[in-house]
Protein backbone atom coordinates (compact mmCIF):
# COMPACT_ATOMS: atom_id res chain seq x y z
CA UNK A 1 0.00 0.00 0.00
CA UNK A 2 1.20 3.34 -0.97
CA UNK A 3 1.43 6.17 1.43
CA UNK A 4 0.11 9.50 0.46
CA UNK A 5 2.72 12.08 2.16
CA UNK A 6 1.43 14.22 4.60
CA UNK A 7 1.42 18.44 3.64
CA UNK A 8 4.61 19.99 5.12
CA UNK A 9 2.29 21.89 7.76
CA UNK A 10 0.79 19.19 8.77
CA UNK A 11 4.02 17.55 9.60
CA UNK A 12 5.34 20.68 11.50
CA UNK A 13 1.88 20.58 13.39
CA UNK A 14 2.01 17.50 14.69
CA UNK A 15 5.95 17.46 15.14
CA UNK A 16 5.22 20.59 17.18
CA UNK A 17 2.22 19.14 19.45
CA UNK A 18 4.06 15.73 19.94
CA UNK A 19 7.24 18.12 21.23
CA UNK A 20 4.80 19.63 24.05
CA UNK A 21 4.60 16.23 25.56
CA UNK A 22 6.75 16.07 28.86
CA UNK A 23 8.25 12.35 27.91
CA UNK A 24 10.17 11.15 26.81
CA UNK A 25 13.05 12.87 29.15
CA UNK A 26 15.60 11.27 27.58
CA UNK A 27 16.98 10.06 23.84
CA UNK A 28 19.61 8.04 23.49
CA UNK A 29 22.53 8.85 21.16
CA UNK A 30 21.75 5.44 19.11
CA UNK A 31 18.53 6.74 18.13
CA UNK A 32 19.82 10.17 17.49
CA UNK A 33 22.61 8.24 14.98
CA UNK A 34 19.62 6.86 13.11
CA UNK A 35 17.51 9.58 12.72
CA UNK A 36 20.67 12.06 11.37
CA UNK A 37 21.27 9.12 8.79
CA UNK A 38 17.78 8.83 8.09
CA UNK A 39 17.62 12.48 7.03
CA UNK A 40 20.88 12.95 5.40
CA UNK A 41 20.01 10.14 3.22
CA UNK A 42 16.62 11.53 2.73
CA UNK A 43 18.23 14.84 1.81
CA UNK A 44 20.86 14.18 0.13
CA UNK A 45 21.99 16.19 -2.62
CA UNK A 46 25.25 17.41 -4.46
CA UNK A 47 26.59 20.39 -4.91
CA UNK A 48 27.17 20.44 -9.01
CA UNK A 49 29.40 23.41 -8.77
CA UNK A 50 31.57 21.77 -5.66
CA UNK A 51 30.59 18.09 -5.58
CA UNK A 52 29.71 18.57 -1.73
CA UNK A 53 27.15 16.72 -0.24
CA UNK A 54 24.56 19.06 1.15
CA UNK A 55 22.57 16.68 3.45
CA UNK A 56 23.58 18.48 6.29
CA UNK A 57 23.25 21.61 5.65
CA UNK A 58 19.66 20.19 3.97
CA UNK A 59 18.98 18.43 7.21
CA UNK A 60 19.93 21.95 9.42
CA UNK A 61 17.29 23.72 7.35
CA UNK A 62 14.69 20.80 7.74
CA UNK A 63 14.83 20.95 11.55
CA UNK A 64 14.92 24.69 11.69
CA UNK A 65 11.64 24.75 10.00
CA UNK A 66 9.86 22.11 11.61
CA UNK A 67 11.42 23.49 15.16
CA UNK A 68 11.57 27.47 14.81
CA UNK A 69 8.25 28.72 16.20
CA UNK A 70 6.17 31.19 13.88
CA UNK A 71 6.30 34.08 16.25
CA UNK A 72 11.05 34.04 15.80
CA UNK A 73 12.79 34.35 12.72
CA UNK A 74 13.67 30.96 11.26
CA UNK A 75 17.02 29.76 12.27
CA UNK A 76 18.81 26.26 11.11
CA UNK A 77 18.40 24.26 13.89
CA UNK A 78 20.97 21.18 14.76
CA UNK A 79 20.08 17.98 16.76
CA UNK A 80 21.91 19.12 19.22
CA UNK A 81 19.47 21.66 19.36
CA UNK A 82 16.94 19.46 19.91
CA UNK A 83 14.97 18.47 23.27
CA UNK A 84 14.38 15.06 23.88
CA UNK A 85 10.66 15.62 23.16
CA UNK A 86 11.46 17.03 19.96
CA UNK A 87 13.53 13.81 18.76
CA UNK A 88 10.90 12.15 20.33
CA UNK A 89 8.74 14.10 17.82
CA UNK A 90 10.86 13.02 14.83
CA UNK A 91 11.13 9.65 15.45
CA UNK A 92 7.39 9.44 15.46
CA UNK A 93 7.38 11.04 12.19
CA UNK A 94 10.64 8.99 10.93
CA UNK A 95 8.88 5.98 11.80
CA UNK A 96 12.33 3.56 11.10
CA UNK A 97 11.92 0.41 10.83
CA UNK A 98 14.88 -2.96 10.78
CA UNK A 99 13.92 -6.08 9.86
CA UNK A 100 15.08 -9.15 11.65
CA UNK A 101 17.98 -9.95 9.11
CA UNK A 102 21.53 -10.16 9.94
CA UNK A 103 23.09 -6.84 8.20
CA UNK A 104 19.84 -5.06 7.44
CA UNK A 105 19.72 -1.21 7.71
CA UNK A 106 17.28 0.95 8.86
CA UNK A 107 14.62 2.60 6.90
CA UNK A 108 11.91 5.01 7.35
CA UNK A 109 8.33 4.74 6.77
CA UNK A 110 7.76 4.70 2.90
CA UNK A 111 6.62 8.48 2.70
CA UNK A 112 9.04 9.92 4.75
CA UNK A 113 11.43 11.25 1.94
CA UNK A 114 8.81 12.99 -0.15
CA UNK A 115 7.94 14.53 3.24
CA UNK A 116 11.36 16.07 3.98
CA UNK A 117 11.90 16.98 0.42
CA UNK A 118 8.74 19.33 0.54
CA UNK A 119 9.80 20.16 3.85
CA UNK A 120 12.81 21.26 2.48
CA UNK A 121 11.48 23.12 -0.25
CA UNK A 122 9.48 25.25 2.42
CA UNK A 123 12.37 25.97 4.62
CA UNK A 124 14.67 27.13 1.50
CA UNK A 125 11.62 29.74 0.76
CA UNK A 126 11.26 30.89 4.79
CA UNK A 127 14.82 31.38 4.14
CA UNK A 128 14.68 33.48 0.92
CA UNK A 129 11.58 35.62 2.72
CA UNK A 130 13.44 36.13 5.43
CA UNK A 131 16.62 37.19 3.76
CA UNK A 132 14.40 39.53 1.45
CA UNK A 133 13.20 41.12 4.54
CA UNK A 134 16.54 41.65 6.06
CA UNK A 135 17.73 43.12 3.14
CA UNK A 136 14.47 45.31 2.83
CA UNK A 137 14.64 46.80 6.65
CA UNK A 138 18.80 47.31 6.26
CA UNK A 139 17.98 49.21 3.07
CA UNK A 140 19.07 53.01 3.64
CA UNK A 141 15.85 55.32 2.59
CA UNK A 142 16.94 57.91 -0.20
CA UNK A 143 17.83 61.26 0.96
CA UNK A 144 15.22 64.10 1.20
CA UNK A 145 15.34 66.49 -0.97
CA UNK A 146 16.49 70.03 0.19
CA UNK A 147 13.69 71.55 2.24
CA UNK A 148 11.39 68.63 2.89
CA UNK A 149 11.80 67.32 6.18
CA UNK A 150 10.72 64.15 7.54
CA UNK A 151 6.63 64.23 8.41
CA UNK A 152 6.02 66.88 6.03
CA UNK A 153 3.15 66.21 3.80
CA UNK A 154 3.09 66.10 0.15
CA UNK A 155 0.97 69.28 -0.26
CA UNK A 156 3.52 71.04 2.23
CA UNK A 157 6.47 69.74 -0.48
CA UNK A 158 4.64 70.96 -3.15
CA UNK A 159 4.94 74.65 -1.92
CA UNK A 160 8.59 74.55 -2.71
CA UNK A 161 9.99 76.93 -5.25
CA UNK A 162 10.42 74.08 -8.64
CA UNK A 163 8.65 71.13 -6.82
CA UNK A 164 6.86 69.45 -9.47
CA UNK A 165 4.50 66.15 -8.63
CA UNK A 166 5.86 63.62 -11.02
CA UNK A 167 4.12 60.45 -11.94
CA UNK A 168 5.27 58.03 -13.53
CA UNK A 169 4.34 56.52 -16.68
CA UNK A 170 2.24 53.35 -16.68
CA UNK A 171 1.28 51.38 -19.96
CA UNK A 172 -1.56 49.41 -20.98
CA UNK A 173 -2.29 46.84 -18.53
CA UNK A 174 -2.93 43.62 -19.14
CA UNK A 175 -4.27 40.44 -17.32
Amino acid sequence: MTMIPLQPHVVRQRIQEISTRPTPTEFSEGKRGILVNLLNRALSQIDPGSQVDLSADNRYRVLGWLFTPDSEPYQEKHMRDLSPQNLNALWMWVQPWKDDSPGSKWDPKESFQREALLILEKANIAIEHQELLMSEHTRLPAPLPPGIEPGDTVAEAMQLPGAQLVMPEIGEITW
